[in-house]
């Protein structure tokens, strides 16, 4: 196969030596979205992709829980913390190197590491006990964005 040059709209690849800085950005965002408690990451969550990727992420009809959460309430439904997380990993690795509407686009966008899947509907409908083997698939899918 003959590679064809790149436009200057695609030249946003990674160069080698930027792809080990990548893998500590990524590794210390995945550790904050696990560290940081519910109402961290809503209020990350709110101020890097908005109410209302956060809210259809984590399957609300409306973003007034979100606000009861950042406020410190606890959610009723289980799942809720392992789907923020899960939502908050992703956007926390793609915003140490991109502006938040970059990451919300990620989240929209089928991805050809989730067999071109949005992760957004991977995260609101996965079963709650596939969600840790779905936090797997993302962040392949997220190292596989970053590295370009």
């Amino acid at each position: 196969m003959t590679p064809t040059p790149t436009s200057p709209t695609t030249t946003s690849a990674l160069q080698p030596e930027q792809v080990p800085q990548i893998t500590e950005e990524l590794t210390a965002a995945f550790k904050q979205a696990v560290v940081d408690p519910l109402d961290q990451q809503i209020t990350r969550l709110l101020d890097s992709i908005g109410p209302r990727m956060t809210a259809a992420a984590l399957g609300l009809k409306d973003s007034r829980m979100l606000l009861r959460w950042q406020a410190g309430d606890t959610p009723r439904r289980s799942d809720v913390p392992q789907r923020a997380d899960a939502l908050a990993e992703v956007v926390y690795a793609v915003t140490a190197v991109y502006p938040g509407s970059v990451a919300a686009s990620f989240l929209r966008s089928g991805q050809p590491a989730l067999d071109g899947h949005s992760p957004l509907l991977l995260i609101r409908d996965a079963p709650d006990d596939d969600l840790p083997a779905l936090q797997d698939r993302l962040r392949t899918a997220v190292r596989a964005f970053l590295e370009g």
